[in-house]
């Protein structure tokens, strides 16, 4: 892949305009729409650099005795340069998919910052340069990624995730790498900005009081699960753990403690967050409650559509975030949990919340069938000594490959 005009027909420039007037293309032998075609050649390429690029790179900034003869200065410069080209492919992906203005912006904004970071590597002069902003571009590799590929998957459709799109399965590795970002230099950049922000845009101002638990160790859980498959997909997964585990640290939710939990059980990746905040009532997890709106059939030219009219509170609601004087109040998009009831479902996986309401007392739960327990996650609050709070629990079936 070193070659320059090889790279660039990888890239898929060629590729790209070819599909734009095509109504369907075929990948594994499936027939599919030109936009999921763009996406899914968009998310192979993130894949590639990945697993192809990236090491190279982190080869290169690491220590002399560990440094490889196969590729120098030049081709690190190259690397980069190609990583700058695949994101500004993104930017203008925005307006060909006609992704909404928020999840548009949201790559947007994502894609310049690596292809800023990429483009001062492409073009350092001296080798000590290189590694400098390299240093600083690596470590958002994963948390970024895992936020773009989610975002072009939310371009294509709200409410799941297409099976082309599960059939590699979830990436452990991503994972560990994406949560170390979060709770190490991204929580201390969000303690900044809580300290700099007053008023209404102080989310993060007790932050630094929050006690951060992680218990996992993806590293080993990688190895045991040797030959087998987590079903699923790594950005929508991974960006839904990232956001409802940094929502914890909003000061809306008033916590003193997070823990994020991954593991394995009967044969499903198992992954709850978990905080001692305020809790939630049932009509933040029911979206159908009489609380949040009223019910509205329209006619369109795929048949009749039924839903909600007016403010919602359900988490699982666009523009919701809990509570709605907290999103009023927040001017808060709720997109980082939105629909992910129906995609996580579409994906072979399960949802499972249990919250406790401080102020009452109150349960509220979401189990996807009726008639679901959730004992053992109101057991799990009582272990932790939570009196209020709330937990996600997300299964993931294992399969072998």
């Amino acid at each position: 892949m070193a070659n320059g005009n090889g790279f660039e027909r990888m890239l898929g420039r060629d590729i790209d305009k070819h599909f734009l007037g095509t109504k369907n293309k075929e990948v594994s032998g499936e027939r599919i729409e030109w936009k999921t075609k763009i996406v899914h050649d968009d998310i192979e390429k993130i894949s590639f650099f990945s697993s192809e690029v990236i090491p190279k790179l982190r080869n290169f900034c690491g220590p002399i005795q560990d440094l490889r003869t196969d590729f120098g200065f030049n081709e690190v410069k190259k690397m980069a340069g190609d990583i700058s080209a695949f994101c500004a492919m993104l930017n203008e992906h925005v307006d060909v998919l006609k992704i909404r203005n928020y999840f548009g912006h949201d790559l947007q904004t994502v894609a310049n910052n690596l292809s800023g970071y990429s483009t001062f590597v492409a073009e350092a002069t001296t080798e000590k340069d290189a590694k400098d902003d390299l240093l600083k571009f690596l470590p958002l590799w994963e948390r970024y990624t895992v936020a773009m590929e989610d975002v072009l998957l939310k371009g294509l459709s709200k409410q799941e995730v297409l099976e082309v799109f599960c059939t590699g399965g979830v990436d452990l590795g991503v994972l560990q790498k994406a949560v170390e970002y979060l709770v190490g230099r991204e929580r201390d950049s969000l303690i900044k900005y809580g300290d700099r922000e007053i008023g209404e845009r102080k989310k993060y101002g007790n932050l630094k009081k929050i006690n951060l638990d992680v218990r996992q160790d993806l590293g080993q859980l990688e190895n045991r699960l040797k030959g087998k498959k987590i079903k699923g997909n790594t950005g929508a997964i991974g960006n839904f753990i990232l956001n409802e585990f940094r929502n914890d640290f909003q000061d809306r939710i008033d916590a003193s403690k997070v823990i994020l939990e991954i593991g394995e059980e009967n044969n499903e990746l198992v992954i709850r967050i978990i905080d001692n905040g305020k809790g939630m009532n049932p009509e933040h997890l029911d979206r159908m409650h009489s609380l949040n709106g009223t019910l509205i059939s329209r006619k369109t030219r795929e048949g009749v559509l039924t839903e909600k009219k007016g403010k919602s509170s359900c988490i699982f609601e666009e523009g919701a975030s809990g509570d709605i004087n907290d999103r009023e109040e927040l001017k808060s998009s709720g997109l980082g949990v939105a629909n992910f009831d129906y995609r996580i479902k579409s994906m072979g996986g399960k949802l499972r919340v249990y919250s406790i309401r401080r102020e009452t007392g109150k349960v509220a739960s979401y189990v996807q069938k009726k008639g679901q327990k959730t004992d053992d996650l109101a057991n799990k609050m009582i272990f932790e000594g939570f009196s209020s709070g709330t937990v996600f629990e997300i299964r993931l079936p294992i399969e072998d490959k």
